[in-house]
């Protein structure tokens, strides 16, 4: 059974962060997401939908919906996203996660600054702090030629909650 996240946006035309609500109307600005708590092996769906102010003033998701601009450690988790009823909803979906599984900080700092040399034999940390960094993409009206990219969402990957 797949686990879902529920949260409603609202694009700003301005530097402004958008607004990005739960469920329960409450910011989401951050979302920890605990594996101890999913059932193993499932992927986890988050789901972000425009509200509907935004969309009859006409916005709409762009493309894939996601600018993926860091995805710490994706070796070990899937990554996709899609677009859904005619731009007014996105799924992003991660899949694949792997447990106590992270690259060293400063083996994954040098791998970013040396993009011409291999890495053997890298021990990995029996650890498990995903960080999933990324954008929501939209468009306001039919012009593609500028668009709209909130702040990220912040979604981190845990093995269980902290004390």
């Amino acid at each position: 059974m797949t686990t879902q996240f529920k949260f409603t946006i609202a694009p700003t035309e301005t530097s402004d962060a958008w607004a990005i609500l739960n469920e329960q109307g409450h910011p989401a600005d951050e979302l920890s997401i605990y594996l101890s708590e999913l059932p193993s092996g499932q992927p986890v769906e988050l789901h972000y939908a425009l509200d509907s102010n935004s969309f009859a003033a006409g916005w709409r998701l762009f493309g894939n919906g996601t600018l993926f601009t860091d995805a710490q450690d994706n070796f070990n988790y899937q990554l996709s996203s899609e677009v859904t009823d005619k731009g007014a909803a996105l799924v992003v979906t991660i899949a694949n996660i792997v447990e106590n599984a992270m690259i060293p900080a400063e083996v994954l700092a040098k791998m970013q600054q040396e993009k011409t040399q291999a890495f053997p034999a890298v021990p990995l940390q029996a650890d498990t702090n995903y960080e999933v960094d990324f954008r929501v993409i939209a468009q306001l009206g039919d012009d593609a030629s500028q668009l709209y990219f909130s702040q990220d969402p912040k979604i981190i990957i845990q093995k269980i909650p902290p004390n």
